[in-house]
């Protein structure tokens, strides 16, 4: 049978690179760029999935971070929702960019979940730790799949004086749990 390769776009930071395995376990993995680079730490248990992307800065000077994990849903035939904070989305409702600075970005209370309605399929829900305010929904092909990204910080604020810094030797960790529901 052929397989069909579906090509995103390029949209975040540890995407493209090649990330070597640091730890495993019968549990969980983790990936770094570099010994002294950005980490992926992926730990699976029967109710889902962990990710979280751990920074660490190993120079002299201060450095700007904005750490967001993007998963990407394929869309079902039937279509999808998602409920963020308050609102219910509609698949339809989302629209199609090709530029980041049009995404969707909606302020997320600490401790409720993101919830992706894959119609016909399941629900998936993603909480995340206290230090995640925004959700940034974004994709340029809603017929095929979307990006549901859940941000520890505020988007747009990256390198400016309102962003994350970290000073050296400071560590950030980000979090996230995805479970599934048929």
């Amino acid at each position: 049978a052929e397989r069909t390769q579906i090509l995103r776009p390029n949209h975040g930071f540890l995407r493209p690179p090649l990330l070597a395995v640091t730890e495993h376990s019968e549990n969980s993995v983790c990936f770094e760029r570099a010994p002294d680079g950005p980490g992926v730490r992926i730990g699976v248990d029967p109710d889902g999935f962990q990710a979280s992307l751990r920074f660490k800065n190993h120079g002299p000077e201060r450095v700007p971070t904005l750490p967001a994990i993007h998963p990407y849903f394929r869309v079902p035939p039937d279509g999808f929702s998602l409920r963020i904070s308050d609102r219910l989305i509609e698949g339809k409702d989302v629209p199609s960019n090709t530029s980041p600075m049009e995404d969707m970005i909606i302020s997320q209370p600490p401790g409720l979940p993101i919830e992706v309605h894959l119609h016909g399929i399941g629900r998936v829900k993603i909480l995340t730790s206290a230090a995640c305010f925004y959700v940034v929904v974004w994709s340029d092909d809603t017929s095929r799949y979307v990006c549901v990204e859940p941000i520890y910080g505020k988007p747009g604020t990256y390198g400016t004086g309102n962003g994350t810094w970290l000073e050296s030797g400071e560590e950030i960790e980000s979090p996230v749990n995805f479970s599934f529901e048929p």
